[in-house]
């Protein structure tokens, strides 16, 4: 069984979103106007890579000054604010910049992209949630906010999103809530958390 201390942290970017990541700025660079195609889908948050957030902010900003996105253009902005040497200097730019070869793939990148913030939302509600359990909080205010905080992460998205998020978690939750009123152990899927599985009884269906 994987342990707390062997689980990589909820702030860990797996290789495959961070070449997506990389991905979407380089086809930025290539074509500017392929921002507009991803602005609705992404922040600067949903970045992973802290300086992956810096760079697309920075092409938010150039955007919206009406200045063209390119590494010139982009290192003097970032130079003139100080930022420039800890993004990683010139070079990292250019190197972003030559990351993609066409913007044929930006959206379904730009989704891994967005998916990815999003899982790192709910490990972060899962580690907050088993922290919860060690305190005086009632079982069953501890399920609703854990619910109201998935229901959150399950908005639907224009890739058609998650269908029925509050029907499937109100289901669900009468689960986990009568295997807790029986006494039952995990009754799901293991979260691997000794303790969420606890509260949850582990991943319910729906």
């Amino acid at each position: 069984m994987v342990t707390m201390q062997e689980r990589p942290k909820p702030n860990s970017i797996p290789p495959s979103i961070e070449t997506a990541e990389r991905s979407v700025l380089g086809g930025i660079f290539l074509d500017n106007a392929a921002l507009e195609q991803v602005a609705h889908l992404l922040t600067a948050e949903s970045f992973g890579a802290e300086r992956h957030q810096r760079v697309y902010a920075s092409m938010l900003k150039l955007s919206e000054r009406g200045d063209p996105i390119d590494p010139i253009t982009m290192a003097s902005s970032l130079a003139s604010m100080g930022e420039l040497r800890a993004l990683g200097g010139v070079d990292y730019i250019f190197t972003i910049a030559g990351s993609s070869a066409s913007t044929a793939q930006i959206v379904p990148h730009a989704k891994i992209v967005a998916d990815g913030a999003r899982r790192r939302q709910l490990a972060e509600i899962c580690e907050a949630t088993v922290q919860a359990t060690g305190g005086r909080d009632a079982t069953p205010d501890l399920l609703l906010r854990l619910s109201e905080s998935a229901e959150a992460l399950a908005a639907p998205d224009e890739g058609g999103g998650v269908v029925g998020a509050r029907a499937g978690l109100a289901s669900a939750l009468m689960r986990i809530q009568g295997a807790y009123e029986r006494g039952s152990a995990v009754t799901g899927i293991p979260t691997g958390f000794e303790a969420l599985d606890g509260l949850t009884a582990g991943f319910q269906p729906g």
